[in-house]
């Protein structure tokens, strides 16, 4: 796992991503809160990809 740790806690890992996006399809989509973190881990590992760390 590609765990980083920031300021806020612990940052984004892939398999963080998969977990709350099969969560999120298993809901149908209904949460507005689990996008919204779906949404933050995406541009966290954006930010480790382009090392905006």
């Amino acid at each position: 796992m590609n765990i980083i740790a920031n300021r806020d806690g612990i940052g984004a890992s892939k398999f963080e991503l998969w977990f709350f996006k099969a969560l999120h399809l298993i809901m149908f989509k209904k949460s507005k809160h689990l996008k919204n973190i779906i949404h933050r881990i995406e541009k966290d590992i954006q930010a480790i990809k382009n090392k905006q760390v």
